[in-house]
């Protein structure tokens, strides 16, 4: 009994921390608790009452400006025009501004310390994570205390604003700063990148090409680290299966939630309703796993994203260790494919390779290594698969949600942020089959309800590739016009 509410307690407080720890360093809220930290202290050391009317105002259309920017990191260019304003503001002074910067940016480097450096620390067991991460930290542009400079800004604007208050009816001090803020967010949110939603096609099929799917995703996994990394038992299956050539694009912001969303649903995040990996956004469309049978598996995020009668089963990065957590987790599936045969699909979050990119880098070589180590545990599940004569029920998917840069992902600034490994194997797709041009992660929703031989998700937006799969004899010949169709661009 004590060992039952022993673990109930580790759980439920893991699940409360991390919830907490996303508040903290997603940068919609972060950028909230900065300013209230950096006014208060400066109110309190100079005892000042200020009009709390134009405080709030103004501050008010301030962050809204930041929502309408989306936090964009170019928002940030125009910082020089906002403060030529400000400075026309009562009370104005290049002494308090560099106090309020310096104020924000020690509480940015507090927060990253404590709710990202320390855990990551803890789940790598090793001491010199934190001091990699806050390195990195200055050359990223994530939209969390990952980037001091983003988050750092964004916050010195909203604390500034609030301490300074300049009165919205005077020029130029005020009218000419709250114009000029809004007219570069509007500027900004037209020019930002947007996510890539593929032509719907979603042939009928009412009968299953494999009685189960497994879909392994390499979190925060790059095509570009796939390409450096050794991999051998992928690239072998991306070599003799199919793949596709240029890799998938991920979904604007490129974070964990919202993607992991968009492949379960094939919806885009404004359809789905997750935006970033901030508690409180549930999935407000059906997904695969309100069609099927099915069991998710990864650390405590995966239970974050899923809906309340998801069958998720999550494993404790802090309890286990980063290196423990996912032979945990193959072993589990294991077990779950011999004990529950009505269960028809797998989704299994790998979330060593993300973990390990933002705590050294993905020029690091531990981010290989950590491709390499899943491209093993792969191998010898399939190999698994094989001695129990189990392979042939199974189509295999390999994916990613996004990619990352440095430790940063989610603006779709670099090329290894937008395009993830795609590779489809089993007994099930045609040998050597390429599938050209762009292709979406959005996509993987459908091929799933296509393989399993289920109704599309009302919301889905993905594109079957028919021509990857074997079917029967009269229809060789239409799967062979489509190979030949996408490899040539016709679709």
């Amino acid at each position: 009994m004590l060992a039952r509410w022993r673990k109930f307690v580790s759980e439920h407080f893991e699940d409360v921390t991390v919830r907490v720890m996303y508040f903290a360093t997603t940068i919609d809220s972060f950028v909230v608790c900065a300013a209230l930290a950096t006014i208060a202290v400066s109110y309190l050391r100079h005892s000042i009452t200020p009009n709390w009317f134009a405080v709030i105002l103004g501050s008010a259309i301030v962050y809204a400006a930041f929502k309408i920017a989306d936090f964009y990191p170019t928002f940030i260019l125009c910082f020089p025009l906002f403060g030529l304003f400000l400075a026309q503001a009562s009370g104005f002074s290049f002494g308090s501004l560099a106090r309020l910067l310096l104020l924000n940016f020690g509480f940015a480097a507090a927060v990253q310390l404590i709710f990202q450096d320390v855990p990551h620390m803890v789940a790598s067991r090793d001491v010199t994570v934190p001091l990699r991460m806050f390195v990195n930290s200055f050359l990223t542009l994530a939209p969390t205390t990952l980037s001091l400079p983003v988050s750092g800004f964004y916050a010195l604007l909203l604390s500034a604003t609030a301490y300074y208050h300049p009165v919205l009816w005077h020029w130029p001090s005020g009218a000419g700063y709250y114009s000029s803020i809004l007219i570069a967010a509007v500027c900004v949110r037209w020019l930002r990148p947007k996510t890539f939603v593929p032509a719907r096609h979603q042939p009928r099929n009412e009968k299953p090409l494999s009685q189960r799917v497994v879909l392994f995703n390499l979190d925060g996994f790059s095509l570009h680290a796939f390409r450096r990394a050794r991999m051998p038992f992928l690239k072998k299956m991306a070599e003799e299966h199919a793949v596709a050539s240029e890799g998938a694009i991920t979904v604007y912001r490129a974070l964990t939630n919202p993607a992991f969303a968009s492949i379960i649903t094939g919806a885009p995040p404004r359809v789905h309703g997750v935006s970033n990996n901030n508690f409180g956004q549930p999935i407000r469309v059906d997904g695969l796993p309100d069609l099927v049978s099915a069991r998710l598996y990864g650390s405590i995020h995966v239970s974050h994203f899923s809906k309340p009668h998801w069958r998720v089963r999550w494993f404790s990065l802090v309890n286990l260790g980063a290196e423990r957590t996912e032979e945990l987790v193959f072993d589990t599936l294991k077990q779950d494919i011999l004990n529950e045969p009505e269960t028809r699909l797998f989704i299994v979050d790998i979330s060593e390779t993300d973990f390990i990119g933002h705590s050294y880098g993905t020029y690091s070589r531990q981010y290989l290594r950590a491709g390499d180590k899943a491209d093993k545990l792969i191998e010898n599940f399939c190999a698994w698969l094989k001695e129990h004569e189990l392979y042939d029920d199974f189509t295999i998917i390999i994916s990613s949600d996004h990619g990352m840069f440095i430790a940063d992902h989610s603006y779709l600034l670099s090329s290894q942020e937008i395009y993830t490994p795609l590779i489809f194997f089993g007994g099930k797709i045609v040998p050597q089959s390429r599938i050209a041009g762009k292709v979406s992660i959005m996509d993987i929703n459908a091929n799933v309800s296509y393989v399993l031989g289920l109704p599309y998700n009302s919301h889905s937006a993905g594109r079957v590739f028919e021509f990857i799969y074997k079917r029967d004899a009269d229809r060789q010949t239409a799967t062979t016009k489509a190979v030949v169709g996408i490899r040539s661009g016709a679709i």
